[in-house]
């Protein structure tokens, strides 16, 4: 992402929205019915119906563009591509905005092929799609040196990576309940640590004490922000580390917390109530008590 805070916890918190949603219908589908439970890479808004139900959609078609505007704009110089001493964070510019591309394009293809009859897209391929344009991103930001920047996107190049994985294991067998978890868990982190990236590396109280901000000069530097010493360096990347497994601790909790509440909620809106014993007297004279019925067995 571009190199203010803005820039990374904007999309940051619309990961974690878009994480959190997933996660959630993930697992009310499965509570609701575990055998006939089928993962999907983008879900209907319960209550909505026609088009409107794709507005998870809608809403990435909206904001992916727009992110790839942002990347394209940040590289105004725009023989980066060409000119050998250009700055390569210029060029980093131009690889985010096709990795985002890939994405723009996976949104489309879901789109025409749910709304229109011109591709017929089975649900397999299409996370073979999301693992590809997962793999993209993994590609992208495994493409980090070795100052504070760098480490932050070595995390998310790992969490790029066990998206994609958890994707391509989505196409193999949909049913996998615990790689769609895996995959709505990635995508919740990849957003809760774009925020934290933001805040390390841009806001001074959050950045460790012998590490500060450069300015991308005009032949470029290696990053935004770096360390004098390699003391400071060893315990800014010990910190950075420190705080991923705090945020890694919290999605668990908070997951947990979230299958607890549905299971619950799902159990205790589908009891039954027992309707009164009725005799019946049958052609000789004696009666039949009737058992009780479900409520779910009256229709």
């Amino acid at each position: 992402m571009g190199g203010t805070l803005a820039a990374h916890a904007l999309p940051g918190i619309f990961l974690i929205a878009i994480g959190f949603w997933h996660q959630l219908r993930a697992i009310s589908t499965y509570i609701r019915s575990p055998r006939d439970y089928s993962a999907r890479l983008w879900h209907p808004v319960a209550g909505l119906r026609g088009r409107i139900k794709h507005l998870e959609l809608y809403i990435l078609l909206l904001a992916l563009p727009i992110a790839i505007v942002y990347e394209l704009a940040a590289s105004t110089d725009f023989q980066a591509l060409l000119q050998i001493g250009a700055p390569n964070t210029r060029v980093v510019d131009f690889q985010r905005a096709a990795m985002l591309l890939g994405f723009l394009f996976l949104v489309v293809v879901l789109l025409v092929s749910d709304t229109t009859l011109w591709l017929p897209l089975p649900a397999e391929a299409a996370f073979l799609l999301s693992a590809v344009a997962f793999g993209i991103e993994w590609m992208v930001l495994s493409q980090h040196g070795q100052d504070l920047e760098g480490k932050c996107n070595a995390i998310l190049s790992n969490l790029a990576a066990a998206c994609s994985i958890s994707a391509a294991l989505l196409a193999w067998k949909p049913t996998a309940i615990l790689a769609d978890l895996v995959l709505t868990e990635s995508i919740l982190l990849q957003g809760s640590w774009l925020v934290q990236s933001g805040l390390t590396l841009f806001v001074k109280s959050f950045t460790p004490e012998g590490c500060h901000q450069l300015l991308d000069l005009p032949r470029g530097v290696g990053g935004s922000t770096k360390c004098d010493l390699e003391e400071a360096r060893a315990r800014a990347f010990s910190l950075v580390d420190l705080a991923f497994i705090c945020h890694l601790l919290v999605a668990m909790v908070v997951s947990s917390l979230l299958y607890c509440g549905v299971a619950r909620r799902r159990s205790s809106g589908g009891g039954y109530d027992h309707l009164p014993v009725v005799d019946i007297e049958s052609s000789n004279g004696s009666s039949i008590p009737m058992k009780p019925i479900t409520k779910q067995a009256q229709y």
